[in-house]
């Protein structure tokens, strides 16, 4: 029963994901807190996701997720920030 709610619970993440668009995706740390801060700033609501392997950081990434109608106003403020 238990590994059917961990499912249920991975279907209902990973779909929620799938609604929302990635507007940025770094493999440093202090950029990706430094882009979290900016959307922050301009109130734009979002999704963490990261991949990294917690043992090797050459392996994966950290991902910002925006729903549609945020998405041009994320990529404006985080193409100004990071020119």
């Amino acid at each position: 029963m238990e590994k059917v709610l961990l499912s249920a619970q991975r279907k209902k993440k990973r779909t929620k994901l799938l609604d929302k668009i990635i507007v940025f995706k770094t493999k440093e740390p202090f950029t990706f807190a430094q882009a979290k801060l900016v959307l922050e700033d301009h109130g734009i609501p979002f999704q963490e996701r990261t991949t990294m392997d917690s043992m090797f950081n050459a392996f994966g990434n950290y991902e910002l997720y925006v729903s549609s109608e945020f998405e041009n106003e994320a990529k404006k403020s985080l193409a100004d920030a990071f020119r």
